[in-house]
């Protein structure tokens, strides 16, 4: 692991150098690589897990829903004879992972954490991952699916920032990105494979309520050609098209129990949808997955906090992995 100060320093310039630049994206790190630096791949991706949230900070929450999507992906490559990372044991990749972190507030402090130990916790999350999928015993909540020492094997996990507020405009800017796109001079059949990489966000259940809210699409996204329907079509339509959720479900007093979730996707495939404007058909990129199991203590950020205010770093030590954790209290964030 590089030196904190180093690191905190170098990540909090390429964090100021994407808010002085006009780009909607930026990859600004790669784990794991010999320096703090973006590695773009030889060849698109078949698939690239993304993995958007505030990151403030990140919580074993969101290790379990990368892992999970990680086994689940190796697990595929393994029933067509490929690994998760890399194909056939070579160099083409199947499968990224971006960890995508909003930071549209330049003019503001951002609060509680601040952007730079944002993204220096979301590299030791990526570093703990990674180091998590190759070893031989995994955490009690790993699935089933596919091989923990082989999911990890030739997987990269980008660092990426956007100032974006929404999954559509967020998912053409990614696939626009020259840092996913072969160069010009590279062969038909790799322009091909970069138009053909699919974007799977990893997200809570309380996700699919907002995307699916109409008050957000009020207005047509202005390069879009298919709104002829309704704004949400507009919006939605091509993110569907080159993108899909892997939702992990909130069973809780909340949200409700499997059965009501998995009914409130039923009823927006059986007209919901069409009744505000959108697609039924797009509920079949939509999958769901188990989330917290019974008895499994609630993550939350609001949790970190309480647990750093209460100096209770066993509770902390629960909440987040054990690299942010040290981050955390050395740094003495979140008090």
């Amino acid at each position: 692991m590089f030196p904190r100060t180093s690191l905190l320093e170098t990540l909090s310039r390429s964090i100021t150098a994407f808010q002085s630049s006009a780009e909607p994206f930026r990859v600004v790190a790669t784990v794991p690589h010999t320096q703090i630096c973006p590695l773009s791949p030889s060849s698109p991706p078949r698939r690239l897990l993304v993995l958007d949230s505030s990151f403030n900070p990140p919580t074993v929450a969101h290790m379990r829903m990368a892992r999970s999507a990680i086994l689940s992906e190796s697990g595929r490559g393994a029933r067509k004879g490929t690994n998760g990372g890399s194909e056939g044991g070579g160099n083409k990749p199947t499968t990224r992972l971006l960890l995508l972190l909003a930071v549209n507030n330049a003019d503001k402090t951002p609060q509680p954490a601040e952007f730079g130990h944002r993204l220096c916790m979301m590299y030791i999350f990526a570093a703990e991952l990674l180091a998590g999928l190759d070893t031989q015993q995994p955490p009690s909540w790993q699935t089933t699916e596919g091989s923990a020492k082989s999911a990890g094997e030739g997987l990269y996990i980008d660092l990426g920032l956007t100032t974006l507020p929404y999954f559509h405009s967020k998912s053409a800017a990614i696939s626009s990105s020259p840092f996913y796109l072969p160069s010009t001079s590279s062969s038909s059949s790799s322009l091909q494979e970069a138009a053909e990489m699919e974007q799977v966000y990893l997200a809570g259940y309380d996700t699919v309520i907002r995307i699916f809210n109409p008050k957000y699409y009020t207005l047509p996204p202005p390069d879009s050609t298919d709104n002829i329907r309704s704004p949400m079509t507009g919006a939605l339509g091509p993110f569907f098209r080159r993108s899909r959720l892997r939702i992990t479900m909130r069973t809780d007093s909340s949200w409700g129990g499997e059965e009501e979730q998995r009914g409130y996707l039923k009823g927006l495939q059986e007209g919901g949808l069409e009744a505000v404007g959108g697609n039924n058909e797009w509920v079949d990129r939509i999958e769901l997955v188990e989330g917290r199991r019974e008895g499994e203590v609630v993550v939350s950020s609001t949790a970190v906090r309480e647990a750093v205010r209460g100096r209770d770093e066993e509770r902390l030590g629960g909440l987040v992995c054990e690299g942010v954790k040290r981050w955390i209290l050395e740094e003495a964030l979140y008090r």
